[in-house]
């Protein structure tokens, strides 16, 4: 269809509905939309006259007409995309769509004056775009192009709706707070201090993410900035408030915050567990045990009355007052065994003894006038706690206690057997398994100290008559020391040149040949071991007419050699027969003097037991 066409549509339409009678504002209303979105598309091609477009305006943004709204919305935002508003005031434009609470265009007369402040109180109005401003408000503050003046309006903006915010995502808000304004969260703080469950909400999202981005991995988070420890002690006071079973639990991995202002606010609300973990901390090991040793007191006390004023069996496993004492026993018991490895036995006394009467004096009250099962299950709970003792208190000591008390010492001893014989199994136990893992590591130093003397036993040779660097005869010269590795490499000393200082006394050498191919690099520690003037140095050939070898004894300069030789041994001797096989052959097929010289002489080489004073420096 052409222009022409429409527009004569369009006209045609217009005489219709407008001039004539019996259309509902409705149906007109739809007519306008669709003359508005036509224009748009058309590039004002479509032509109507003043009135009439002033009349499609009004009726677009007309406030009491909540039908079609985003119809009405978007039809506007493309007839101003399209320029078809040019005609009118911008002014009116914008007064006009804040009335008709039309957001997104307000949004697009704001971005052309740079004014992002407003455009975030459109987001905030805008019920379909509310979670949509936390994305506007990183796009904004990460845009390189951005001055600091639009960013500076921006954030003042924020800190002004943080209400709103922290209502539409706290933890959201929290992290752009961390992230680009970190020096005003104290002054959030205060500003939200009379709005303590608003305060609470930012809080929670300003903790949660910083527990997260401490706990990511290395370089993946931006550097978390410290916190006010005021800030801390508040977010732990309103905790106390609208989160008691939370408080524990938090102190325990958080940090940041004073021990004594947080000691005082876990005071005043009565925090048992928080106040002793903060005890405990600074060192009141006492002041804490007491604290904890008063609650389960009162927990003993609520179940011994609960029971005495029943007139019903109770099942004492689904009484929560049950569960809550056996909970701070077990919370108490750890308390004492964290820290009484670092007291003596008269001040582990002082703390385990009393949470032993704590759990004895209940027996005693109800001995005699309930049923004995409830009796049997406090006795359960004070086995549990004697076994517990017994690593930190002596046997005797506790026999003593419990044959004492009043609801043990009465009666025949088949009353408390039970009793004293698992602590007796207990203790055998214990010492059983100890004396089985000090033979087991007794058998483990043993294997050790049994393959350190057989590797110090073995024996180290070498095949070769000449030095691994120069390939001179290495008996050429009886005054000439020589270094022989567990590889099979033989060298003067000379040759391998200055080796490495490891102590006052010990220079430590490396194979070179094993070094180049990058090997396991085996060393020896050379103790500067000097020849006798009578030493000598037998030839390799010579060794193998040797018969009485084996029958003669090394001296005290050679045994010293040897000894060191063993010590180092680390690698299976058949991987040196090996190489040494292969060198060899490279050596022959190089020279068929050596060649022949070698097939002449072609005997068993053992390793010399030393007939004569056959000295290898290591």
């Amino acid at each position: 269809m052409g222009l022409a066409q429409k527009q004569r549509v369009v006209d045609i339409l217009l005489k219709i509905m407008v001039q004539s009678e019996g259309f509902l504002p409705t149906e007109i209303g739809a007519l306008f939309t669709f003359l508005a979105r036509q224009m748009a598309k058309q590039e004002n091609s479509i032509m109507v006259n003043r009135l009439l477009f002033e009349q499609v305006l009004e009726h677009l943004t007309n406030p009491g007409d909540e039908t079609r709204i985003e119809e009405r919305q978007q039809a506007l935002m493309e007839l101003l995309q399209a320029g078809g508003l040019a005609q009118v005031n911008e002014e009116r434009v914008l007064a006009l769509a804040e009335k008709a609470k039309f957001y997104r265009v307000c949004e697009h007369l704001y971005e052309k004056h740079q004014q992002f402040d407003k455009i975030l109180e459109c987001y905030l109005q805008d019920p379909s775009r509310k979670l949509q401003v936390f994305y506007f408000i990183e796009k904004i503050l990460n845009h390189p192009k951005r001055t600091n003046e639009e960013k500076k309006a921006l954030e003042e903006k924020i800190i002004s709706t943080i209400e709103q915010l922290v209502d539409i995502d706290n933890k959201r808000t929290s992290q752009i707070l961390l992230e680009f304004f970190p020096n005003q969260i104290l002054a959030v703080v205060k500003a939200l201090n009379n709005m303590p469950e608003i305060l609470y909400q930012f809080l929670q999202g300003l903790f949660s993410n910083k527990d997260l981005n401490s706990s990511g991995p290395t370089g993946s988070n931006k550097d978390v900035p410290m916190v006010d420890p005021m800030v801390v002690e508040t977010y732990i006071d309103l905790m106390c408030q609208y989160n008691f079973n939370q408080v524990h639990n938090y102190l325990r991995r958080a940090d940041g915050y004073r021990l004594e202002e947080t000691l005082e606010i876990c005071r005043k609300y009565n925090a048992m567990e928080a106040t002793a973990f903060l005890l405990e901390r600074a060192g009141d090991i006492y002041g804490a045990f007491k604290i904890m040793l008063e609650g389960l007191q009162t927990k003993v006390k609520e179940i011994t009355d609960e029971i005495l004023s029943s007139n019903e069996d109770l099942n004492l496993e689904y009484l929560a007052s049950w569960n809550a004492l056996q909970s701070r026993l077990l919370v108490i018991i750890q308390l004492c065994q964290r820290n009484s490895n670092k007291m003596d036995q008269e001040e582990r006394e002082k703390i385990w003894f009393p949470l032993l009467e704590a759990m004895m004096a209940p027996q005693r009250q109800l001995r005699g006038r309930v049923n004995i099962k409830y009796v049997n299950e406090f006795k359960e709970l004070t086995r549990h706690l004697l076994n517990n003792m017994m690593g930190y208190i002596s046997l005797p000591a506790i026999l003593q206690r419990v044959v004492q008390d009043p609801a043990y010492n009465t009666g025949k001893f088949g009353e408390i057997r039970e009793l004293i014989m698992g602590m007796f199994e207990t203790y055998n136990y214990e010492r059983t398994l100890l004396s089985t893992t000090t033979k087991l590591l007794n058998d483990d130093l043993h294997s050790q100290l049994r393959n350190l003397c057989k590797t110090a036993n073995h024996v180290y040779s070498s095949h070769d008559d000449a030095c691994s660097f120069c390939r001179n005869e290495l008996d050429a010269d009886d005054d000439v020391e020589i270094v022989v590795f567990r590889c099979g490499h033989v060298y003067h000393l000379s040759c391998l040149g200055g080796g490495r200082q490891t102590n006052e006394d010990v220079i430590s050498y490396s194979c070179i040949k094993c070094t180049r191919h990058q090997r396991l690099v085996p060393r020896v520690q050379h103790q500067r071991i000097v020849p006798s003037k009578q030493s000598t140095m037998p030839s390799f050939r010579a060794r193998s007419r040797v018969a009485s070898f084996r029958e003669s004894r090394l001296n005290t300069h050679q045994l010293q050699a040897l000894e060191i030789l063993r010590k180092c041994q680390k690698t299976p001797r058949l991987s040196f027969i090996d190489e040494l096989a292969q060198d060899e052959n490279r050596r022959m097929q190089g020279s068929p003097i050596k060649r022949k010289e070698v097939e002449d002489n072609l005997t068993l080489n053992l390793a010399p037991a030393g007939k004569e004073n056959f000295v290898s420096e290591f």
